[in-house]
């Protein structure tokens, strides 16, 4: 995978990160009104990492038009 050139952010490998990130995307659960759900695709939209990714794949997409 290229990365920007950025093997380690903050003496964080960047694989490790994806893999972070991969694991919040699959194991994604919220608690509404008494049970336990699971997000299908994506993630709550008030999440950090969220916003984050979006703002990611919008600026790439921009750089393409």
């Amino acid at each position: 995978m290229k990365f920007y050139h950025l093997p380690v952010v903050e003496n964080i490998h960047i694989t490790k990160i994806v893999r972070l990130t991969s694991l919040f995307l699959h194991n994604n659960r919220f608690y509404y009104d008494g049970k336990i759900y699971r997000f299908i695709k994506g993630g709550p939209s008030n999440s950090g990492l969220i916003e984050t990714l979006s703002n990611i794949y919008v600026n790439r997409m921009e750089k393409f038009l």
